[in-house]
């Protein structure tokens, strides 16, 4: 995302609320505290909708459909929370609630709320995570950091400052989970992205996601690289692809990365290598909605993105109507799953759900522990 691109968030955002407050001058000019209060919830409803409308037709509806839906969702935010103020006006015996102050307050919430979003999308932190074990003979510290979408939603600044903030920790290894590009990331980002990432003089395993061949690309103006193209920018750089594959660390962690579950050449578990008898087996797979595949494959630990917390509030309350795996630590038979938040978010650059996160992953060995 560059800095037109953000001006033109701001531009779009309040031009649409100056047009919700505009057609909703005759209710203003009533001047009933009730109105307000009732107008409430249908925002919040259609707020809530937009949300959802976005991400489920994020991959299948053209960029600009996408946009509207953040535009949208913007300022039916703001409108509900202005309401609210003008209700809290009304409480607190203020007589002056008209237009003008609530046109004031309205455009201001609404670039409050803008710049949050966009802002808690630009900053990516480290969150640490300690799994205790007897299979292992010492510690062992890695990095796990998926949805990057690298030339969607973020700027290369953001991206660069978290590339080398992994490199300071100085990890054992480093996995990446999946969409690490998209659609939106054309062959010249595709090409230094994986450069940065080789030449940190450290591992580097990649799993694939369901965005990295840009499989949703006809909504967005065509391909930008072939599939040869992202193989050969992984491997170029040093970068080891594991497509339900795995590989031994130190001859005690067993990491074995899956194909993506949205992928038709995906192996059945039980067609997978026979993985080694010893060890600690760590399953990366890009979505963590893989219910029996999570059960099957014996692992210790299994590492999740793809769900990006839900990007946008409340879609992680939501989603827990549904599945319970959006976000967090689980437990699925004797596999703990973490599913991170991700590094980005997919397409327009709004973010007020979870943080981005990437994974500082601890393995710790419990023999001789006390």
């Amino acid at each position: 995302m560059t800095v037109i691109g953000f001006v033109l968030w701001y531009i779009c955002c309040l031009l649409a609320y100056g047009l919700l407050c505009l057609i909703q001058i005759p209710l203003i000019k009533l001047d009933r505290w009730w109105i307000s209060a009732i107008g409430v919830l249908p925002k919040i409803l259609l707020a809530a909708w937009a949300a959802y409308s976005f991400v489920s037709v994020a991959e299948i509806s053209p960029f600009l459909i996408n946009c509207l839906l953040g535009v949208i969702y913007i300022v039916l935010w703001a409108d509900a929370v202005n309401d609210i103020v003008m209700l809290i006006l009304h409480l607190a015996k203020k007589t002056d609630r008209g237009l003008k102050v609530r046109l004031i307050t309205g455009t201001a919430i609404t670039l409050v709320f803008l710049t949050y979003s966009i802002l808690n999308m630009q900053i990516v932190t480290a969150r640490e995570h300690v799994y205790t074990t007897d299979k292992i003979s010492r510690d062992h510290r890695f990095v796990f950091v998926a949805d990057i979408h690298y030339g969607s939603s973020q700027t290369e600044d953001a991206v660069d400052g978290m590339i080398g903030d992994i490199r300071d920790l100085d990890p054992e290894f480093i996995v990446l989970g999946g969409d690490i590009t998209d659609e939106f990331t054309t062959k010249d980002e595709l090409y230094s992205l994986y450069s940065k990432l080789g030449a940190m003089d450290i591992p580097v395993y990649f799993i694939y996601g369901n965005h990295d061949r840009q499989e949703g690309s006809d909504n967005v103006g065509g391909r930008t690289y072939s599939d040869e193209d992202l193989r050969n920018a992984i491997e170029s750089n040093g970068i080891t692809i594991l497509c339900d594959e795995y590989t031994v660390i130190d001859d005690e962690i067993i990491l074995l990365g899956r194909e993506d579950s949205s992928h038709d050449t995906r192996i059945p578990v039980d067609s997978l290598p026979k993985l080694p008898d010893n060890g600690y087996i760590i399953n990366i797979d890009h979505s963590p909605y893989n219910y029996e595949d999570i059960l099957n494959t014996g692992a210790d630990l299994q590492l999740s993105g793809h769900t990006h917390a839900g990007q946008l509030f409340p879609l992680s309350i939501i989603y827990r109507f549904g599945v319970d795996n959006i976000y967090g630590e689980f437990r699925r038979g004797s596999t703990d799953l973490y599913v991170s938040s991700g590094a980005s978010g997919w397409s327009v650059p709004l973010r007020t759900e979870a943080h981005c996160n990437y994974e500082v992953i601890t393995v710790r060995s419990a023999r001789n522990r006390t």
